[in-house]
């Protein structure tokens, strides 16, 4: 009773919860006094004290008056606010974004019972519930920052931090509106008016929210100072350093940053928010002295625009000169291009990879372009655009651009009545030529074509109108590039499957090679750039092309496989055999070199046996192609490969020419370059006297590989005498004591040989 009587001392941190706890536990209390006070025992005494008259009874009456009382108050006070209980879930479980729906709610229940409840409806009992509920919400809003006590907010993404925060001063700011409203609604009639004392349950959320919005204060003061550092710029490396001391003097200390009651954190940001304008000045005074040159360059605008979010955070200077310096250089700019426009529009210098005319209007449009990008980036300023500069700028860029449009329409002009018509010559021209420089094959695509072409191709892009004639030629693009490709590679296959024949059986192939010049007559001759027979002169001559580089394929396998390896291995052959542990008599050393050399000779045998079948199988390959060669030409220099009687004729020619050998050399230029057989007066040929040699090259490849055999026995011959020479003695020298040269042979022997000598029984002239 005497608690009830005196004010009650609440804890900082108590909220709803403990309210109710408070009244439940105090009407156990006085329930169970006021059943002890009905028992048996204590009415006999109260009875005895009323029949005596004792003055106690009156003090006792009072007392049990009061006991009545605290009981009704502590059972109707518990039972009303645990009406409240489930509302106060969302104070104990929800994070504040969720808390801000069941305010409402909880207010209008605080509402309910200081309206009805008959001890709750003073302003000091709903004043101590509020700030219960106050209590609660901060505590809330505490773990919802700190994740429950498991991080700081510098240990968190600082982006998160900063939402968080937010999120809890929006909830302050809903939970007086929501108070306001449900003050202002109408509930029952002749009742107390709902209210408290609004800075005493208010006051100490608003004191939590200062602290929370000076917090995230200090969170955008240092990310502005990192997003400045963060740019690079020159000289403020010492800057950087000073500010990150001054940071870490309000980052780093230990106590709680969320006590609202803490003063150290107010100290402290007030230390670092002095140092932070003192480095602001000396910021200030480096970005104004390392930029001090920019505003005459083309990137004055764009640094205008970074100066002036620079100056939002740090004071800058002087903004109305650069301003001014600005509009000057883009005035400067203005007539620099149109002097430069003036000096070059005779021969200006084009973009790379374009064409004269759409290089000429790709180059002016530029200068256009780099005006107006100017223009109106100075436009779109709020403050330059007002400036009276900028009225004179734009007076003098639009001179500028009618005098580059003027320049534009008068090329247009050109292109537009250009002599289209010698399209016409051009592609009555043959498809393939001779180069007049060099005299190779070349594809006869003319320039002025791949000129046409590449303009409305450019200009097409530029949307700049393009002649009918210019126009068709533009719709067969493809057209000419599958023809130009085609013929290309016709010409580069042809060319290095004929320079990839070897030097050794060239003369065999140039009849082949000049069937196949003969076929790209028609490119040269006949076919033009309308004719649609491109497509079977280029697969008919491709294909002869693929199957000429089949036969040198298969000739050069045979050749490199079956002729020069089988020499090699000739040449390995030895033809003695020497002992290599004891030595032998004459007779079994005589009797086993005899015995090596026939079978050597048999091995010898059979390998030159092996180059003469791949001879005669390289001859056989190219004749079975020469019969099919023979068919298409009506020349006979296919004769002396399907002729019967060329062996009788290769005999003859072996004859006469004997060992002289012969010059390959004109023959072998053929291959190298075969433009030279284009070239002859004659038209497609060979002259007489490479007939001649040509007709000699089977008999002088049959002679050759038997000369080739016969150096092959002689050095295998000559290695077999050489070794057994050099078994015999090998002679070293030395140098005597006396200074007399000694020779000395160590002797390798090879066979023991005996000679018995008898003495003479001849008389003497004597």
């Amino acid at each position: 009773m005497m608690e009830s009587e005196q004010l009650r001392r609440e804890n900082d941190s108590s909220g709803p919860q403990d309210e109710l706890e408070y009244w439940k536990r105090r009407g156990a209390q006085f329930s169970q006094i006021v059943a002890h006070l009905q028992a048996q025992e204590v009415q006999l005494v109260l009875m005895t004290l009323q029949l005596s008259h004792s003055r106690v009874f009156k003090v006792w009456q009072e007392t049990d008056r009061k006991i009545t009382f605290c009981f009704n108050e502590a059972r109707d006070n518990a039972k009303f606010i645990q009406a409240m209980e489930k509302c106060c879930h969302c104070l104990y479980l929800h994070d504040p974004v969720k808390m801000r729906d069941s305010l409402l709610s909880l207010l209008k229940t605080v509402r309910l019972i200081h309206s009805v409840s008959q001890f709750y409806n003073t302003s000091e009992r709903t004043s101590s519930l509020m700030i219960k509920i106050t209590n609660q919400m901060i505590e809330t809003c505490k773990n919802y920052i700190t994740c429950r006590g498991k991080e700081t907010i510098w240990t968190q993404g600082r982006e998160e931090v900063r939402e968080r925060l937010k999120n809890c001063v929006q909830l302050n700011r809903m939970y007086r509106e929501t108070y306001l409203t449900v003050k202002e609604q109408d509930f029952l009639p002749g009742r107390t008016p709902f209210g408290f004392s609004e800075n005493y349950v208010f006051g100490k959320f608003d004191s939590f929210c200062d602290r929370l919005n000076k917090i995230i204060a200090l969170f955008d003061l240092i990310d502005d100072y990192n997003s400045l550092f963060e740019r690079r710029m020159e000289a403020l490396e010492e800057a950087m350093k000073t500010f990150d001391d001054a940071k870490a003097g309000v980052t780093t200390k230990n106590y709680d940053y969320l006590d609202h009651r803490n003063k150290e954190f107010d100290a402290d940001l007030k230390e670092f928010l002095k140092e932070t304008d003192q480095l602001k000045e000396s910021i200030s005074e480096l970005i104004e002295a390392n930029f001090a040159n920019v505003w005459e360059t083309p990137q004055g605008i764009r640094f205008l625009l970074r100066f002036e979010k620079v100056s939002e955070k740090i004071p800058l200077s002087r903004m109305d000169e650069k301003y001014d310096r600005v509009l000057k250089y883009c005035e400067k700019e203005v007539d620099r291009i149109l002097k430069m426009f003036r000096r070059q529009r005779d021969d200006p210098p084009l973009p790379r990879y374009f064409p004269p005319i759409a290089g000429r209007i790709k180059w002016v449009r530029s200068l256009k372009s780099h005006l107006e990008d100017m223009v109106e980036s100075i436009s779109s300023h709020p403050v330059l655009r007002i400036l009276p500069a900028t009225s004179d700028l734009l007076r003098k860029h639009l001179a500028v651009c009618v005098t580059l449009n003027s320049y534009e329409s008068e090329i247009t002009n050109i292109w537009m009545n250009h002599n289209v018509w010698v399209v016409d010559d051009c592609l009555s021209q043959n498809i393939l030529c001779l180069c007049p420089d060099t005299g190779r094959l070349k594809v006869n695509l003319d320039q002025r074509i791949r000129l046409l072409i590449r303009e409305a191709g450019c200009l097409a892009k530029m949307s700049i109108p393009i002649p009918i004639v210019t126009l068709t030629l533009l719709s067969k693009q493809d057209y000419f590039t599958t023809v130009n490709d085609s013929m290309q590679l016709l010409l580069n296959q042809f060319l290095s499957t004929v320079s990839r024949v070897k030097l050794e059986v060239r003369p065999l192939f140039l009849p082949q090679l000049v069937r196949l010049t003969a076929l790209l007559t028609p490119g040269l001759n006949i076919i033009k750039w309308t004719d649609s027979g491109w497509k079977y002169f280029y697969t008919a001559t491709l294909e002869a092309v693929k199957q000429f580089d089949v036969l040198v394929t298969r000739v050069h396998d045979v050749y490199t496989n079956r002729i020069l390896q089988v020499l090699s291995s000739m040449q390995k052959v030895t033809l003695h055999i020497l002992p290599e542990d004891e030595p032998s008599s004459v007779e079994e050393f005589v009797e086993r070199t005899e015995t090596n050399c026939i079978q050597a000779a048999l091995e010898l045998n059979r390998k030159s046996l092996m180059v003469e079948e791949a001879v005669e199988e390289i001859l056989e390959l190219v004749r079975r192609a020469a019969l099919a060669f023979k068919g298409n030409s009506d020349q006979d220099i296919f004769d002396f490969l399907t002729d019967p009687e060329a062996k009788t004729k290769k005999q003859a020619s072996q004859g006469e020419g004997g060992e002289q050998q012969q010059d390959w050399t004109a023959v072998w230029a053929c291959f190298d370059e075969p433009h030279t057989l284009l070239q002859q007066a004659g038209g497609i040929g060979l002259s007489k006297g490479m007939q001649q040699m040509v007709r000699n090259a089977v008999s002088e490849m049959r002679r050759y590989y038997s000369r080739k055999v016969v150096d092959v026995l002689t050095r295998a011959t000559r290695q077999s005498l050489d070794a057994v020479r050099r078994r015999f003695t090998v002679i070293t020298s030395s140098l005597s004591d006396s200074g007399v040269v000694k020779t000395q042979g160590d002797n390798y022997e090879i066979a023991l040989a005996s000679k018995l000598l008898e003495r003479s029984n001849t008389p003497a002239m004597e």
